[in-house]
């Protein structure tokens, strides 16, 4: 690996400190973190990475021309580090820039760049990823990335190339290895018309309206027959076909397409200024309903990204929720999570519900520091070849169950969201039998991550790809 560290230092008008750390494998930016609680006295510099639970202590040297110190990691080692001061860093171009300086917001490109894109991405693919051919054949890759590449007008938007490049990416069967818009560009599609309004989904194989949003046209719990001549099934498995998942479960584009079948609907087709959909009501009643496009409005609310505990009442059940394994405060969650389960063993609760329902995945530790509340004798949480020093490096080790674990009755409820880290735990939950799963399954049998971050150079379209096949179970 050729990596190559920067820190990033920023004061406001009101000398509030902010900044990042970024991390990349050659030309490959693979971590763009922000920095917390930054404390700068005299020569000494301290900071914390929030999203790695990772501590930084050093300070500057030469005149400030330096910052040498050591980073933390939750596993307890150590990581000596020196970088130097730099007028400005010659790999800008792999990271997004905000909306006001213009950089990122690239509606359109020629056919020349893109089908340099085209290569950037398909480079970048065959270097890094671990089993890039697993599902799809490397020549059949190439062919489908050549096809794309040729069919191009001379001049081509953003989004259109967006749209093209999905289903490529989603053929590699692999959850990690996607493609997405720039936020800037994602608020600016998003907030323009040319998506469906109102809320649509898929229960059992049927199509159904679920949100009218104020639409007279369209009746609550209509079946969807067709959009805009297409037919519903033909829609559903293009929609499918643009969306990357892990094998061939449908389990996790569904997920994606029931939490906001306008958002996908676009990604796979485009936006389009008007749309006529058949309709089944009811009462079996076939209607034809013809409807302007919107800009997009959520299908659910946002859910706080943070762990939470309840009891039911009147009962001796304890509820805990993880609606991610990736909060923006690692530490602080892993804290939490100790003390929840100080409280469900002080209350002599007879039986626990976890709902990792929505939950797609975050950071290995969470998941190892859950499953170690849950078992009686110690367990790895990874198998094979180590990833190296690092906050991961232990989870390959053995681990011990916490001091406060919960070992009666478990219920984990999932759905078709459980890939990366979520399908890591509930891999290890079956295997080790200490919970009953309920719910959806089959989002998630293999697991690449360790993902490096790049941004195609004209597009500006932002790439994820794996670079290591993590396994839980021999």
């Amino acid at each position: 690996m050729n990596l190559t560290l920067a820190f990033q230092f920023e004061v406001d008008p009101d000398s509030e400190q902010s900044g990042r750390v970024l991390l990349w494998d050659g030309e490959v930016q693979i971590q763009d973190d922000e920095l917390s609680e930054i404390r700068h006295d005299g020569p000494r510099l301290a900071f914390r990475i929030p999203a790695k639970g990772t501590t930084f202590t050093g300070e500057l040297v030469a005149d400030g021309e330096r910052i040498a110190g050591r980073f933390g990691f939750p596993d307890g080692s150590q990581h000596e580090v020196d970088v130097a001061r730099v007028a400005g860093l010659r790999y800008a171009r792999t990271m997004p820039s905000s909306v006001e300086d213009g950089q990122s917001l690239v509606l359109e490109i020629s056919r020349a760049e893109a089908k340099e894109d085209v290569q950037f991405l398909m480079s970048v693919i065959a270097r890094e990823h671990p089993a890039p051919y697993r599902f799809v054949a490397a020549d059949s890759l190439k062919a489908a990335a050549d096809r794309i590449a040729k069919s191009l007008p001379a001049t081509v938007s953003t989004e259109l190339f967006l749209q093209a490049l999905r289903p490529l990416m989603a053929s590699v069967r692999c959850v990690h290895t996607s493609i997405r818009a720039p936020e800037s560009l994602e608020a600016k599609t998003s907030a323009e018309s040319g998506h469906l309004p109102f809320g649509i989904r898929i229960f059992g194989g049927r199509t159904l309206v679920t949100e009218t949003r104020g639409h007279d046209k369209v009746d609550l719990a209509s079946r969807v027959v067709s959009i805009n001549g297409t037919a519903i099934d033909e829609v559903v498995r293009i929609m499918i076909a643009s969306i990357s998942a892990d094998g061939y479960s449908d389990a996790f584009p569904m997920h994606v397409i029931n939490r906001g079948f306008a958002r996908a609907y676009a990604a796979a087709f485009g936006r389009t200024d008007s749309f006529t959909l058949e309709l089944v009501r009811t009462d079996g009643t076939i209607y034809v309903a013809n409807v302007d496009g919107t800009p997009l409005s959520s299908d659910s609310e946002t859910e706080p990204l943070r762990l939470s505990l309840s009891f039911r009442q009147g009962t001796r059940i304890a509820y805990l929720r993880v609606p991610t394994f990736g909060p923006p405060d690692l530490a602080g969650a892993m804290s939490a999570l100790d003390g929840f389960f100080g409280d469900i063993v002080e209350r002599g609760s007879a039986a626990l519900i976890v709902d990792l329902r929505g939950n797609t995945g975050g950071h290995p530790r969470l998941a190892s520091q859950l499953l170690s509340h849950l078992v009686a004798e110690p367990f790895r949480y990874f198998v094979g070849d180590s990833t190296g020093s690092g906050d991961l490096a232990i989870l390959y080790r053995e681990q011990t169950p916490a001091s406060n674990t919960f070992t009666r009755q478990v219920v984990v409820l999932m759905d078709g969201a459980g890939v990366s880290t979520t399908g890591h735990f509930l891999a290890l939950a079956r295997v080790l039998r200490v919970a009953t799963l309920i719910g959806e399954s089959g989002s998630s049998f293999w697991s690449n991550d360790n993902s490096h971050r790049a941004v195609l150079p004209a597009s500006n379209l932002e790439v994820n790809v794996p670079t290591h096949i993590f396994s839980t179970v021999s």
